[in-house]
């Protein structure tokens, strides 16, 4: 069953004193300041992802194909660890905090936070010490020389992981508080610029490594820097309440694990699909293929640039929104959401699919033949782009369950076809394999979503009659 924030039923019992469906009073002022800071994060967000191309570009001429090949496969494992070690917590950030700010309970936003955090650090605390003793042992044990590199590759990552986790739960929480700007240079700014800064070392260091160790660094500014945000935003919030304590801790903490453990499933299915191709290079081609493929999925997320800015402007809004029970600026937010991001998407993907070619060949000559791999990824971005902020809407307004089945299936889909492909087409079957389950997933959330708000509208309450 579907946990129900707390907060929206508090909003909704505030809302019963006066017409239940009447708008709240306009506030431009404020309306214009959400937006602004809303654009300001959508330009960050845009440039964390010409980061991404700029630092794929400069692996790509530093380092030779075999070590671009070991550093995209590190940068899928971390991650890959890092969304999994907190699956379900963003989702629940962004429903609960969301919700509670919108309704002024600031104590329970300030709960939620640190209770997600404390299990996300528990997780870490175990599964990086037990990671970095694997890769000490491949690296002592007689292996082959490949595999011995690419363990030594995969420490800084390992040691990266706990900290791109906080950084991206501060990112979330930050997003859900009203602090767009700060969320995106946690989430995906900082990281990114320090990446980069291995091609202004000295000569000495500046080799395929250093990409590895700036990238650790970075991940532990951004976790630095987000974790000081979120504390001084809650300690705001919190300073002109009351009480210091949340009343009923226990209810909230049984909530919230409920919505994380709803959401997990959704989360590891996304993690299969977006992940999986690149994971299957890696093990079954040889790391060349695995530096093609990943040089032309980092160049490909340009297509969907707007897309993860829509989510972090209409996640929060989504969830405000369905506490507040304004259901048809739910409606307008979402259909809004799909073609603002068909139309951003589609500017990007027309010129990169055209222009595939000289666009690996800038690469270097290494690449040059693998264009067949941007168009194919390219089209799966298009595919995300068409879909607008709908998975999003998804898990903010209560249909968790719905989209885990969604992701489920993708999933399986997508493992049953994934290894067969790989093995007889190598880089080219998995970027089918996404492509195919990126429209399959995202076919099948846009209609759930539509589905959904039909039914949020029909079953809204009817405006009560005027009295004579």
């Amino acid at each position: 069953m579907t946990a129900v924030p707390r907060a929206a039923s508090r909003a909704a019992a505030a809302l019963q004193t006066s017409d239940p469906n009447a708008a709240p009073p306009p506030d431009r002022q404020g309306r214009l300041a959400r937006h602004g800071r809303g654009l300001v994060a959508a330009g960050l967000r845009l440039g964390g992802a010409l980061l991404q191309v700029l630092s794929a570009i400069l692996v790509a001429r530093m380092a030779s194909p075999t070590q671009a090949g070991f550093f995209f496969i590190g940068f899928a494992g971390v991650t890959f660890g890092a969304v999994l070690f907190r699956a379900g917590f963003d989702q629940a950030l962004t429903r609960f905090v969301a919700a509670d700010f919108a309704v002024g309970e600031a104590l329970a936003a300030r709960f939620t936070v640190r209770h997600l955090f404390r299990r996300f650090l528990l997780r870490a605390a175990w599964a990086v010490p037990l990671l970095l003793g694997a890769c000490v042992a491949v690296m002592l044990l007689p292996v082959a020389a490949a595999q011995a590199e690419l363990a030594t590759a995969m420490v800084p990552f390992i040691l990266a992981m706990p900290f791109l986790g906080i950084a991206a739960l501060a990112g979330v929480a930050l997003q859900a508080a009203g602090r767009p700007v700060c969320s995106v240079l946690s989430m995906f700014f900082i990281h990114n610029l320090c990446l980069m800064s291995a091609a202004f070392l000295p000569e000495p260091w500046r080799d395929a490594g250093a990409f590895n160790f700036t990238f650790l660094l970075g991940c532990m500014i951004a976790a630095v820097f987000g974790a000081i945000k979120l504390s001084s935003t809650l300690r705001r919030r919190v300073a002109a309440l009351p009480g210091k304590d949340l009343a009923d801790a226990d209810a909230r903490r049984s909530e919230v694990n409920a919505l994380a453990r709803e959401n997990a499933g959704s989360v590891i299915g996304n993690l299969i699909l977006v992940w999986g191709p690149l994971g299957l290079v890696g093990l079954l081609c040889s790391p060349i293929d695995a530096a093609r493929f990943g040089i032309a999925g980092r160049s490909a997320q340009l297509v969907s640039f707007a897309l993860p800015a829509l989510n972090f402007v209409l996640g929060p809004r989504f969830s405000a929104l369905r506490a507040t029970r304004r259901e048809s600026e739910l409606r307008s937010a979402l259909l809004g959401s799909l073609m603002v991001s068909l139309a951003l998407s589609s500017i990007i993907a027309i010129p990169m699919i055209t222009f595939a070619q000289p666009i690996m060949a800038f690469f270097g000559p290494e690449y040059a033949m693998s264009a067949i791999l941007l168009v194919l990824l390219a089209s799966a971005q298009w595919g995300n782009g068409a879909a607008g902020a709908a998975i999003q809407f998804l898990a903010m307004t209560g249909s968790e369950v719905i989209l885990r089945k969604i992701f489920v299936l993708t999933a399986a889909i997508a493992v049953l076809a994934g290894v067969p492909l790989v093995m007889f087409y190598q880089s080219t079957g998995a970027a089918l394999l996404a492509l195919g389950s990126s429209l399959l997933l995202n076919l099948l959330c846009t209609l759930a979503a539509l589905q959904a708000i039909r039914r949020i509208v029909q079953t809204a309450p009817a405006p009560e009659p005027c009295a004579a």
